[in-house]
């Protein structure tokens, strides 16, 4: 049985939701972006990865060479039996999301994916949530793979992450700044908090600005201007590539963000969260904001005072981060757990 991660769409931040599985299932990793494949031979350990011409990558090789495909991006369905050699295939798909959020929900579209012969999930919260939308055939567990795959390896991958943290003031608490990309009506922080940060955080913080990969396409002279002028400041720091993002997360002191899915991410290291909206902004549905602190930039001297008094959570405010964590992710297990388990489901689902 070959399995294979296939990545499309130039979404090399996927690689980071993929390479766990490519681990689980000894699978191949394919790619017909070489700079991918650079990426994870350096960044992931025990990856084997293959290039595959773009002319090449598509459903007549899969439908050839691959009996499982993992994939993170719709393949829809029409296109995937377009060939005539698909529709005599035995060809698998297996979907894993690209993290979660409390922006509009990808489920709202899920109906395009229950031709999937499997659906991974986190935890119970999204369980629920497909099945509002009509899906509940195949679901599976897989808790935050990402963070479990990361404990696994933590030492390889505090080594290849420690250049990022070379400026970094070991006096000073460290804030990971994480803003999400504009989408729609949820604006990213990016442009109104660039300001407070260089201006008034760094001086109490050590600041890592951690930028999604899809803003350099968004606004690609922000995020130059951002690089350029970070190399000049002794506190921040600026990355714009794609890297595994738990090493971050990790050494981070508190996380500041909007709506990116690294704050639920953040959830499982039970830290401090701030988060920044415009003040006309109602956050009183999204659930993530409950395990954090609101900032607000009408008096910049406060917010940093707001921002210095993490130490000062109350056991309520953790209690909820707890209890959030769980819901999304359900509750704690190891690597070679959901790894037999899901080889086991994978099994059971291939043969039937």
């Amino acid at each position: 049985m070959k399995i294979a991660a296939i990545s499309r769409l130039q979404c090399p931040h996927h690689i980071d939701h993929l390479a766990p599985l490519c681990a689980a299932f000894s699978a191949e990793f394919l790619s017909s972006e070489k700079e991918e494949i650079a990426l994870i031979k350096q960044s992931y350990p025990d990856i084997f990865c293959r290039y595959v011409a773009p002319h090449e990558l598509g459903p007549f090789y899969l439908t050839r060479n691959v009996d499982i495909a993992i994939h993170s991006f719709p393949w829809p369905k029409k296109l995937l039996h377009a060939h005539p050699f698909a529709k005599k295939s035995a060809l698998r798909l297996l979907f894993t999301p690209h993290g979660y959020s409390d922006k509009p929900s990808a489920c709202s579209t899920w109906q395009d994916y229950q031709h999937n012969a499997l659906t991974l999930i986190y935890g119970p919260k999204m369980q629920k949530e497909l099945q509002e939308e009509g899906i509940d055939k195949n679901l599976f567990f897989m808790s935050n793979l990402r963070y479990l795959f990361y404990q696994k390896h933590q030492a390889f991958f505090d080594i290849k992450a420690a250049k990022f943290f070379s400026k970094i003031d070991k006096k000073k608490p460290l804030l990971l700044f994480a803003p999400s990309w504009s989408v729609g009506s949820f604006p990213s922080s990016l442009h109104s908090l660039e300001s407070f940060l260089f201006r008034y955080a760094a001086k109490e913080f050590s600041i890592l600005i951690k930028l999604h990969p899809w803003q350099k396409k968004k606004d690609i002279s922000q995020v130059y201007r951002l690089i350029e002028k970070s190399k000049d400041h002794p506190s921040v720091t600026v990355i714009d590539g794609c890297t595994p993002t738990y090493p971050l997360l990790q050494k981070a002191t508190c996380f500041l963000g909007d709506a990116s899915s690294l704050g639920y991410d953040f959830l499982l290291l039970d830290k401090p969260l701030f988060f920044y909206f415009p003040p006309e902004i109602s956050l009183e549905k999204w659930p993530l904001h409950r395990c954090g602190q609101r900032l607000f930039l009408h008096n910049p001297k406060e917010a940093v005072r707001l921002l210095l008094d993490y130490e000062k959570e109350t056991i309520e405010k953790r209690a909820i981060r707890k209890k959030t964590a769980e819901e999304v992710f359900g509750t704690k297990t190891s690597f070679d757990e959901i790894k037999k388990t899901l080889q086991h489901q994978i099994k059971e689902v291939f043969y039937r």
